[in-house]
């Protein structure tokens, strides 16, 4: 504000074609102020960055697999060898290699939508979303576990804290295969 007050008004008492002067100083200084703000606001913005990145650190470790890979049926998934040479030229080690099918569902449910006067309602929708459905079969070779469900029922699966248990809207859904119309 010193530089500032300086550089527009001055200090003498002779203020004798300083226009230009003014009009440069002014600039100057307002460019410094607005860099000056963006760099500490870059400042602030850099403590964001260990405090999101250590939570996601943190999720990924307490995984119980790395990666997933996904493919439809009709392409050609890389065989255990193919992935064991892969990862040998990047000096990977891969274990605990499962194999198993799940198939894509529409699910049926209701919907927060906006209307015209800016007021939210539930609507019905036939094909909201989709799920992935495992067999018993397939879950328990994918987890080691057993379970038990009665046929033409399904039981939803979180992670072991629940922390992405959002399953409060399957209540009442049905599934349906949308190639065959099959529900």
């Amino acid at each position: 504000m010193i530089i500032l007050h300086t550089v527009v008004h001055g200090w003498g008492f002779r203020k004798n074609s300083r226009s230009m002067m003014k009009f440069q100083g002014r600039q100057t200084v307002n460019n410094l102020l607005v860099s000056t703000v963006l760099i500490a606001g870059a400042c602030f913005g850099t403590f964001y960055i260990p405090m999101l990145g250590t939570g996601q650190i943190v999720d990924t470790q307490n995984r119980p697999f790395d990666y997933a890979f996904h493919f439809r049926a009709d392409q050609n998934v890389p065989s255990a060898d193919d992935m064991a040479s892969l990862a040998g030229k990047y000096n990977l080690e891969l274990k605990d290699r499962k194999m198993g099918e799940y198939l894509l569902l529409a699910l049926d449910g209701n919907t927060q939508v906006e209307d015209d006067n800016n007021a939210f309602h539930y609507e019905y929708r036939p094909l909201l979303q989709q799920g992935k459905f495992l067999s018993e079969s397939t879950f328990s070779h994918m987890t080691g576990q057993n379970i038990d469900i009665r046929p033409g029922t399904y039981r939803a699966v979180s992670n072991a804290d629940e922390r992405f248990h959002k399953f409060s809207f399957l209540l009442d859904v049905y599934a349906e295969n949308p190639n065959s119309g099959q529900k």
